[in-house]
């Protein structure tokens, strides 16, 4: 993937997991997106850290949908499509950075 397209995946991908959380409706399923929610206000403003808080932060968000899956076993498809979520927007963020880096190191050989 080059860096452009995995920086609007990230974002989509937060997007649908905050969208995802506060189907709920309830107070606590807002605080929960609430990261998501600051993560692409930071992606769109492409601050330099955005791509890597991203990824860092999808990892608790992994943890649960694993331990969702495991445990509540009526939450079947829904949960695992959680987690294969949280890793395409981890993966993603994680291809973000790898570009960013890549060429702030060539602005920096010439």
């Amino acid at each position: 993937m080059r860096g452009p397209l995995s920086h609007w995946i990230t974002i989509a991908g937060l997007l649908a997991l905050a969208a995802w959380i506060t189907s709920a409706g309830s107070m606590s399923a807002l605080l929960a997106a609430s990261p998501l929610l600051l993560l692409t206000a930071t992606s769109l403003a492409r601050l330099s850290y955005a791509a890597i808080a991203a990824a860092i932060v999808m990892l608790p968000y992994f943890c649960y949908g694993v331990m969702t899956s495991l445990t509540d076993p009526s939450a079947g498809i829904s949960a695992l499509a959680f987690t294969v979520l949280t890793i395409g927007v981890f993966l993603a963020a994680l291809d973000e950075v790898r570009y960013l880096r890549a060429n702030s190191a060539r602005s920096l050989q010439h």
